[in-house]
């Protein structure tokens, strides 16, 4: 495996970093931040880059670090090198080489608690079904993150839901998480529509 090199991977956890905590940078339109090598060389957890990058080759790093991102938005270099870090990046390449899967399945799951048509109503300003049922881990982020690109229903829920805490931060991750998922709109339209409709036959049936 090639390695990378750790002043890399030290600008690719910064700029990372930053994209998930600062609203005016954006890392697919200002890629790396422009960090000095001098810089990192005076810091005094340079060691820590230079273990992950024996670990992570160059097209790895960034979707390792997006994974512990959307878990841990506080990640700290050093518990980048911890076996649960490992753990979360696996997780998130079986959800992502799983996501049509996931993603029916998800549906189906809400279908089964719920009508298409509820999950998105706000009522007096509380969290919709489908808000709830991904905080709670239900379905995964990755679903959610699809519906909405899909259904684009985030900028009524804006001006809908009153609290002020939760939703605010959740949304936030959610739009920044976005542009990391490299997901065929139509295809995706196609499953929700497809299990939808074969969800609904089932239940009449039954």
């Amino acid at each position: 495996m090639i390695k990378m090199d750790p002043f890399d991977c030290y600008k690719e956890y910064v700029s990372i970093k930053t994209h998930f905590h600062a609203n005016k940078y954006d890392y697919f339109k200002h890629k790396k931040r422009k960090i000095s090598l001098n810089a990192f060389k005076k810091r005094n957890d340079q060691f820590f880059f230079v273990r992950l990058s024996k670990s992570y080759k160059d097209d790895e790093i960034s979707k390792f670090f997006v994974a512990n991102f959307i878990e841990n938005e506080n990640l700290w270099i050093g518990d980048a090198l911890d076996s649960q870090a490992e753990m979360k990046y696996k997780e998130w390449q079986k959800r992502i080489q799983s996501m049509s899967y996931i993603f029916s399945n998800d549906i189906e799951k809400l279908l089964n608690k719920e009508d298409f048509e509820n999950w998105f109503k706000v009522e007096n300003g509380q969290h919709p079904v489908l808000l709830k049922q991904t905080i709670a881990k239900y379905i995964c982020m990755e679903t959610f993150s699809i519906l909405n690109m899909i259904l684009n229903f985030i900028p009524d829920w804006d001006k809908k839901i009153k609290e002020t805490f939760v939703w605010p931060q959740f949304r936030d991750k959610v739009l920044k998480y976005t542009p990391f998922l490299e997901v065929d709109k139509t295809k995706f339209r196609k499953i929700l529509r497809d299990t939808i409709n074969t969800t609904n036959i089932t239940n009449m049936k039954g």
